[in-house]
């Protein structure tokens, strides 16, 4: 059953529902979500993130790999919330099993503009395709009306592991 209106995710709810820790908890906020179908990660680039640190020095550019694994946060986070209650919400209960997006597949890919400190990035994402828990999501990357990337991502869902 689909929502009312699209679900939006907090930083916080974010860092509940992917599997990752400081400091690949990347995305600030998801947006515009239809679960299972659609959403809008946003990422608000800072020259105080570290892998400034290195890349690169005296021309700050954000990674195009982490733009990529930022697309997969955006899209397990559309296919997380299409999971039943007890699964896919950040409020799952204690020990609860709870099925994850795991970054399973990246195609054509390509980068067209830098992305750099001060960028407000949007990742929009729209599932193109089902393969039994395998679910493949178009990506267009923007800041502004300005395409800066795009590609094809596919995520597998699976039940997190225990630790």
């Amino acid at each position: 059953m689909m929502p009312a209106s699209p679900l939006s995710y907090s930083a916080d709810q974010i860092h509940r529902m992917l599997p990752h820790g400081y400091p690949f908890v990347l995305l600030d906020g998801v947006e515009d979500v239809v679960p299972g179908v659609s959403g809008t990660g946003i990422k608000n680039i800072t020259i105080s993130d570290p892998v400034f640190n290195g890349h690169f020095p005296g021309r700050a550019i954000y990674p195009g790999v982490l733009l990529i694994e930022i697309s997969g946060h955006t899209c397990g986070i559309v296919q997380q919330a299409d999971q039943t209650p007890d699964e896919g919400s950040p409020e799952a209960s204690e020990g609860a099993p709870r099925r994850i997006g795991v970054l399973a597949g990246v195609r054509r890919f390509s980068f067209h503009h830098v992305i750099a400190p001060g960028d407000v990035v949007r990742f929009r994402v729209r599932r193109r395709a089902v393969l039994a828990e395998m679910f493949e999501y178009a990506v267009r990357v923007e800041v502004g009306s300005r395409l800066a990337a795009e590609g094809t991502v596919a995520i597998a869902m699976q039940a997190e592991a225990p630790i």
